[in-house]
């Protein structure tokens, strides 16, 4: 288990960050055990994973409409 201090060095994070993700709902789950905010390490690490593997997922291709290129019903003639 990791401390809300561990848990914010781990990720390299401000403590404020950690404690605002807690108050929001993001990241991993904390848990209240006494006084202290403890993380569950296999928690941690499959945060650290998934956050990880989002960064590196192709983008997907953008398309673009065929009326900014002019080529659309509306636009790209000038013919009447």
């Amino acid at each position: 288990m990791l401390t809300m201090t561990e848990f914010a060095a781990q990720l390299r994070i401000p403590l404020a960050t950690a404690r605002h993700w807690r108050a929001t709902g993001q990241g991993p789950r904390g848990r209240r055990v006494g006084r202290r905010v403890l993380y569950l390490k296999s928690e941690v690490d499959a945060y650290i994973a998934e956050m990880f593997a989002a960064s590196i997922r192709p983008s997907q291709p953008t398309t673009v409409d065929s009326d900014v290129l002019g080529g659309g019903e509306m636009g790209g003639s000038n013919a009447a």
